[in-house]
């Protein structure tokens, strides 16, 4: 399963995208990708597995996360849930921020890793807007008082949950260094590729290369490629009846042991504990 750049849509009255969505069961899974929007998300019950660059976050009831602009991630449910998504596009947030954005600092919020984080004002807000996202009849009030509270929200962010930004490079530049590497690697990731040849095709040097990768997408080559083989794998660990060895060999592991190593370390059990567990609750 590829990794890929989604361009978030909005309803062109509003220059944001904010809707809740409710899983029934572990099908729900959305492949690694990135977007320029800004996506926060905030779980209203159930749980929500999510996966920021190579780090894993579980969010339970009253937990909210925030993507910030170009980093990759992906979100699986393990159980039914109900989860508020708003996706700020990025003209937005420049726009709002008076440029600093990106330029300057980016979000930090994350209530999984800092509890602390986890404040009445903000959950009040995002109940609120959850609130207003599934009730709401699009009337132009409904609009205008929406649109108020996520900019209400993003003052909130930038007063209580912002870090510098140490991301070298302009937003555009970046992204399309990005697209081109992702590109190659989706075309390739099942084969025995390497950093090197990653950086030939990029026409830069291996350090050169190495150092740019990791600050736009937070992590290394290696495990970068470990993210989409996992991605790859994941679809057909729960989805057909192939037995694991031919599902890492197809993924591009190699091996059974490393597809192994690499599932227990971002899914916290093994293989054959998911796929039973998955059967079970279908």
């Amino acid at each position: 399963m590829a990794i890929h750049h989604e361009r978030v849509h909005s309803d062109q009255r509003l220059p944001f995208k904010a809707f809740v969505f409710a899983a029934k069961n572990l099908d729900r899974y959305i492949p690694a990708h990135w977007h320029q929007s800004m996506e926060l998300l905030f779980c209203i019950s159930g749980k929500l597995n999510v996966w920021e660059r190579d780090t894993f976050h579980q969010l339970h009831a009253g937990d909210v996360i925030v993507i910030n602009s170009n980093v990759v991630h992906s979100t699986q449910s393990p159980t039914a849930n109900h989860i508020l998504v708003i996706q700020l596009s990025l003209p937005l947030l420049m726009a709002v921020t008076e440029g600093q954005y990106t330029t300057e600092f980016i979000f930090s919020l994350n209530t999984v890793a800092q509890p602390a984080l986890k404040t009445q004002p903000l959950t009040a807000q995002l109940e609120t807007i959850a609130q207003l996202v599934m009730h709401q009849e699009n009337t132009l009030a409904d609009r205008i008082t929406l649109r108020a509270r996520v900019i209400a929200l993003i003052g909130y962010l930038v007063a209580n949950d912002t870090t510098a930004n140490q991301q070298q490079g302009t937003v555009e530049e970046s992204l399309q260094l990005a697209n081109k590497i992702a590109n190659y690697i989706n075309q390739h990731f099942r084969e025995p590729i390497t950093l090197h040849a990653a950086a030939q095709f990029s026409g830069y040097s291996d350090g050169h290369f190495s150092r740019l990768f990791k600050a736009f997408f937070g992590m290394g080559f290696h495990e970068f490629l470990s993210v989409i083989r996992l991605d790859s794998a994941f679809g057909e660990l729960i989805h057909s009846t192939h037995s694991f060895s031919d599902i890492a060999k197809a993924a591009g592991f190699g091996s059974y042991r490393n597809f192994y190593n690499i599932f227990v370390k971002y899914y916290g059990m093994t293989p054959g504990a998911y796929r039973t567990r998955y059967l079970y609750q279908k």
